[in-house]
């Protein structure tokens, strides 16, 4: 039926629903459970803007069990970490000026670093070993700094690739050669962030890029030690805690940009680590701060509000990077159908007009602009603001989830559609996954087809 039909195990499934009729059609026919990678984040986005609320904060919290009396705290001091994916290197500079400023010149006590909020697991399960070091898979704990990643840059000289951090407790060793060909680099985690570099590359020129903070912990406590030195504040030591700060007085506290914000981060960028954080932070509002605590809740939470079964939204992650997500591609049209009759549509919508006539004005809280629209995703002959999706890659699976939009900005069509075990790029697999929905659609209804030559209903449909 579709191009890559020649590849043996490549399979292409689709769902295509007509919101205004409720009509619906799955290619092939059948209850699938498939993986869409990161189109999976629309149920993270949705639950954690319901369960959380739009408005919801993370809130890194400045405590003490103490006073200040002539300079000096007379007690410990807690810095709770609740996961703010917002904190950067700045924020730990903040903190120690802010004490400053409050007259402190002595911490009697301890610094307690309390990263109780979440568990002690940095990868949820089915996540690819080999791609830890990779700032897309930069680790999960309740302490977040600079997104848990770090910049590094690697120049050749001679034979040789130099390899540098650009952050002051990062480091990175290279043993790797200038090879004019190639490109198979290593990256290998030796601890307390600390990499080594090795194999060959064709580097001509710097280049620099990320990688993940393997100890984002440990980063913390060397930057506050840094400030709290050069800003002359004594202390007896900073201390790591598993145990929930016992302390009431809250000093001051860093709050994170509201989760609506963040919400349009995860879909415009596919930021996977906003995504996690969004699934731990809702277990920690419901008991315990794990990966299957929050996907827990947010299963319970799907099944009521999509009348789904229980095994049909089997989650491993919030991001869509794990080889054990499974998903029900019932479930996924039903998720779409259920936003498109929501405020948290808002979220995924954008609301650019396609003409002088077509203008929706609403509340620009909710509108998140141009998301869902990615430029590698189109049909032929529609607008590209007519299609509001969320696209989803990782290796061997190409998906995509969202909406087709009439010229009133109103969605007209849910499109869920994967391509599994494909071996093509990606490019060629969006291809395909545009050329069958657009046969499904104009199998529902030909006055919404886009090619004439899709203008007949397939037999196979």
């Amino acid at each position: 039926m579709f191009s890559f039909c020649q590849e043996s195990l490549a399979t292409f499934y689709a769902q295509v629903m007509d919101l205004k009729s409720g009509e619906v059609v799955t290619y092939p026919r059948g209850d699938h459970h498939l993986m869409f990678a990161s189109s999976q984040k629309i149920f993270t986005v949705f639950s954690g803007l319901s369960i959380l609320g739009s408005d919801f904060q993370f809130d890194t919290k400045i405590l003490t069990d103490g006073i200040i009396r002539s300079g000096k705290l007379l007690g410990n001091l807690y810095m709770k970490f609740d996961g703010n994916p917002d904190l950067r290197e700045s924020a730990i500079l903040y903190i120690s000026q802010r004490l400053k400023g409050l007259g402190i010149n002595e911490i009697r006590g301890n610094i307690i670093l309390d990263i109780s909020e979440f568990d002690n697991k940095p990868y949820p399960r089915g996540w690819t070993i080999e791609n830890q070091n990779m700032c897309y898979t930069a680790p999960l704990s309740a302490v977040i700094i600079n997104k848990n990643c770090s910049a590094i840059s690697i120049k050749r000289k001679g034979d040789k690739l130099i390899a540098n951090s650009l952050d002051d407790f990062v480091k990175i060793n290279s043993e790797a050669k200038y090879h004019p060909q190639d490109c198979d680099l290593d990256l290998e985690y030796e601890g307390d962030n600390k990499y080594l570099l090795t194999e060959s590359c064709n580097i001509k020129n710097k280049t620099e890029f990320k990688i993940a903070v393997r100890g984002p912990v440990l980063l913390v406590k060397q930057l506050l030690e840094k400030n709290l030195q050069k800003l002359g504040i004594r202390y007896k030591k900073v201390i790591v805690s598993n145990s929930p700060a016992e302390a009431e007085h809250c000093l001051f506290s860093i709050k994170s940009r509201p989760l609506w914000a963040l919400a349009k981060e995860v879909l415009t960028r596919s930021d996977n680590l906003l995504s996690e954080v969004i699934v731990k932070k809702i277990g920690a509002i419901y008991g315990k701060g794990s990966w299957k605590n929050g996907l827990r809740v947010m299963n319970l939470f799907l099944q009521r509000q999509i009348h789904t079964l229980e095994n049909d939204i089997n989650m491993a992650d919030g991001s869509g990077l794990s080889r054990k997500n499974l998903i029900n591609i019932n479930s996924f049209s039903l998720l779409l159908s259920r936003l498109a009759l929501t405020n948290y549509r808002f979220s995924l919508y954008s609301t650019a007009p396609i003409n002088q006539n077509c203008r929706v004005k609403v509340d620009d809280k909710f509108i998140l602009k141009d998301l869902m629209v990615p430029k590698a995703f189109k049909f032929n002959q529609l607008p590209p603001e007519r299609i509001l999706v969320k696209t989803g890659f990782i290796d061997e699976v190409n998906a995509v989830a969202g909406y087709i939009m009439d010229c009133n900005n109103i969605p007209i069509y849910s499109i869920v559609a994967v391509v599994n075990n494909s071996y093509s790029d990606a490019k060629t697999n969006r291809n395909n996954l545009a050329e069958g929905l657009e046969k499904i659609i104009c199998g529902l209804d030909s006055r919404n087809c886009f090619l004439q030559d899709y203008g007949k209903v397939l037999p196979s449909l």
